[in-house]
């Protein structure tokens, strides 16, 4: 079961990173909440982009 987790948190990752790509904004080092909820956030590699 927790290999299941772990694969399910790698993709939302990995979506996190497309979105990331398409907005073709900056990356900083950090996010605020709301950029998190937008799917600016990349938590795997500690970087936002707006």
């Amino acid at each position: 079961m927790s290999f299941l987790i772990a694969a399910r948190s790698n993709f939302e990752s990995m979506y996190r990173f497309e979105r990331c790509k398409k907005l073709k904004g900056i990356c900083k080092t950090f996010c605020n909440d709301d950029e998190y909820d937008y799917g600016y956030c990349i938590k795997w590699r500690n970087q936002c982009c707006i």
